[in-house]
């Protein structure tokens, strides 16, 4: 939890040199051409996507016995994504927007770790496994409006809801019987400022911030552990945020038509919460639930429509 204010300033410090890099670029292209009205966009690119992931429980409720009992971290999740983005102008500046993504995962790594003492101390259980299999389903319907700061920059902030489901494995080349399960789900309201730049006659640059609250549910099969119950193992619940932030750089290759290459951060993490264990016994065990977060990069190029 303590790496949470780090991770934000640096994210904070990349967005700034961001908008930065974009104002010279502006400042060096005075003669730009003024931004269209387009009653509808659609962008879709192809990208690669890379992410870590983690999360740990504690020995009991109150947190202890001992602080991190239980960790997974699974590393270097790779492979590819597609992206798919509405945007349809509904009034004069209300504009409607929906956002589609789906990834797989084809490559990649997880640990399983068990503590007997606080701050990962005493290890008594480890395994190193392979997660070369998964997949990530995001959607996200907003409504904005469209301020026209000048003639070639356009500012549109959208309000919505966004759902992004996740499923991990744990997998072992040498044990093929072992395919466990952990399937994340961040779901809740979202805030995103779109901000839309003109350079000049064929170059146009978009830079996207969004912040998220959310909701984060978790359900797990732990399918080797003959104690636990199936399909269901355990659940998590939790609360949490999302922030990501990309930038795309579009050539004009016709009137209606761009070409642009894309780039993007994101960081998800959640607070306290509960882990809810089911046992085959039919009794249920109930341990504080540390924290999850999701963080990585994708980047790609894509065709951008205008009509």
């Amino acid at each position: 939890m303590h790496s949470k204010k780090t991770t934000f300033i640096g994210s904070r410090t990349r967005l700034n040199y961001l908008m930065l890099c974009v104002f010279f670029l502006l400042l060096s292209n005075a003669n730009g051409q003024a931004l269209k009205s387009e009653r509808l966009r659609i962008l879709t690119s192809i990208n690669y996507r890379q992410q870590d992931f983690k999360w740990s429980i504690a020995g009991n409720l109150e947190g202890i016995n001992p602080n991190i009992y239980s960790e997974l971290t699974w590393k270097n999740l790779a492979g590819p994504r597609l992206d798919i983005d509405f945007k349809y102008k509904l009034l004069q500046k209300v504009y409607l927007r929906t956002a589609f993504s789906y990834s797989f995962i084809v490559s990649g790594s997880v640990t399983d770790t068990d503590y007997a003492e606080d701050n990962r101390t005493q290890t008594v259980f480890y395994a190193d496994l392979q997660s070369d299999k998964g997949s990530s389903f995001a959607i996200s319907p907003s409504l904005g409006y469209g301020f026209n700061v000048t003639g070639r920059i356009q500012i549109n902030p959208f309000v919505g809801y966004g759902v992004c489901q996740q499923k991990f494995y744990l997998l072992d080349n040498e044990n093929e019987g072992l395919k466990s399960i952990y399937q994340s789900l961040w779901k809740g309201p979202f805030i995103y400022l779109n901000t839309d730049f003109q350079v000049s006659q064929k170059i146009n640059i978009e830079g996207n911030i969004a912040y998220h609250q959310v909701n984060y549910l978790a359900k797990a099969n732990w399918n080797m552990i003959e104690a636990f119950q199936h399909p269901v193992s355990f659940r998590h619940k939790a609360k949490g945020y999302g922030i990501e932030m990309d930038m795309k750089m579009g050539l004009k290759v016709s009137k209606s038509v761009f070409v642009f290459l894309s780039g993007k951060f994101f960081k998800w993490s959640t607070g306290e919460g509960v882990d809810e264990l089911y046992l085959a016994s039919g009794k249920t065990a109930l341990t504080k639930f540390n924290d999850a977060t999701l963080k990585g990069f994708s980047a790609g190029s894509g065709v951008k429509l205008l009509w």
